[in-house]
């Protein structure tokens, strides 16, 4: 009793209550010591893997290796701000070229008064080839009134294209799209919707 403490003892077959009756004592297998270990490894293995992530990008995570929160990017062209980039929090590439974003917002600066804002849950950022894969609550809204709902979608500042296979919604003044897929330029003036394309006039 005093300690409590679990206390554990073996018997010895001859002091057993039923004689010739087998030791319960589990008898492992090489094979059974294998499967023990190989499953030993992949719980550990699962342990260190970083659960700051983004669907898709499972083999990249390893080597986002900073951490940054109110992280702020600006892409300058010529003298002229091409675009500025801010998330809440972000993990970062040792080479500063990816990066994993957490609730992002984007400020394209078309021309004077023509700024587009973007907002996502997250994204993943190409800074060389000016690549954005944003997912989740995903919203934008240009100069012109026009704004855009969806899930997914690819920001390509050097090709100046929006694109997604998701559903969007579209609002216009008193118009509004739906359908499935969208190509679009980044003024989100020339709008095509791939598939399922409706519009509801107001």
């Amino acid at each position: 009793m005093g300690s409590g403490k679990p206390s554990f003892s073996l018997m010895d077959e001859k002091e057993t209550e039923n004689p010739g009756v087998e030791s319960e004592a589990a008898v492992r297998s090489p094979l059974q010591y294998v499967i023990l270990a190989l499953l030993f490894l992949w719980t550990v293995g699962l342990l260190k893997v970083p659960n700051f992530c983004m669907a898709g990008a499972a083999n990249r995570r390893s080597g986002y290796n900073q951490k940054i929160t109110d992280l702020c990017v600006r892409r300058v062209s010529g003298d002229a701000l091409s675009w500025e980039l801010r998330a809440d929090e972000a993990m970062v590439q040792d080479d500063g070229e990816r990066a994993f974003l957490r609730r992002i917002n984007l400020h394209y600066f078309l021309v004077p008064g023509q700024d587009v804002f973007l907002r996502g849950d997250q994204a993943e950022v190409d800074f060389p080839s000016n690549l954005i894969h944003v997912q989740g609550g995903i919203k934008a809204e240009s100069y012109l009134g026009i704004y855009l709902e969806t899930e997914s979608l690819i920001w390509n500042g050097n090709a100046r294209l929006i694109s997604t296979s998701d559903s969007v919604l579209i609002k216009r003044p008193n118009i509004e799209m739906f359908g499935k897929g969208l190509e679009a330029d980044l003024h989100l003036e020339n709008i095509k919707i791939k598939k399922n394309a409706k519009t509801v006039i107001h």
